[in-house]
């Protein structure tokens, strides 16, 4: 179950517009509800706010997460790194 300080983790990251991320993950999972339907944007955000507890949807934000986290630190080595020397042949 995602809690209270989770949420606040999760949000600082992933932001609000999360959803549709979110449902990409568990389809190329092939996660669905019981009735084998994709899950709705409700309920996800439900998962997010602590009303449900699913397992899968919860490892689907953790990985939304560290998957923008990585991002974010390959943009800003990018951004960092010192570019090499040219010299011009003679």
């Amino acid at each position: 179950m995602i809690t209270k300080a989770d949420e606040k983790k999760l949000r600082a990251v992933i932001g609000t517009r999360f959803s549709a991320e979110i449902l990409k993950i568990l389809a190329e999972k092939g996660i669905t509800n019981k009735s084998g339907v994709a899950y709705s944007d409700r309920y996800v955000s439900h998962v997010l706010n602590g009303r449900y507890e699913n397992q899968e949807i919860e490892k689907a934000f953790w990985e939304l997460r560290n998957s923008k986290l990585e991002a974010s630190r390959l943009i800003k080595s990018l951004k960092n790194k010192k570019p090499e020397a040219v010299t011009s042949g003679s």
